[in-house]
């Protein structure tokens, strides 16, 4: 048995991480997608986004393109139509803001790290 391993070995119990990103070992050499942040908005957006379902769902499309060009040209564009939209649901759905930041955020990190 001991002739199997020579690294060493760390028992860490249970993980739970829905829907997030968990990185062994090197972050620099790992693959970051939003793929998986925007399938758990929809999701969220499906259960918590009551009359406002389809206009949330059409705020996600637009940042998840803003999100696709940042990755693709490493420059954000400011949407004034974007922030207004967002604004409108910023009291109503903060969930869903909070959740925009954090999808736009994973990709500015990734986009730094030259990921």
């Amino acid at each position: 048995m001991a002739s199997m391993s020579t690294g060493h070995v760390y028992n860490i119990g249970t993980i739970n991480a829905q829907g997030g990103n968990v990185v062994f070992g090197d972050v620099v050499n790992s693959t970051f997608s939003i793929d998986n942040s925007v399938t758990k908005i929809e999701e969220m957006i499906e259960e918590k986004g009551g009359e406002d379902k389809a206009e949330l769902l059409t705020v996600l499309e637009e940042v998840k393109a803003i999100a696709e060009q940042i990755s693709a040209t490493g420059k954000i564009e400011t949407k004034p139509s974007l922030r207004e939209r967002l604004s409108r649901h910023l009291e109503k759905h903060s969930w869903f803001y909070g959740e925009i930041v954090g999808l736009l955020g994973s990709v500015a990190l990734k986009l730094t790290l030259g990921i």
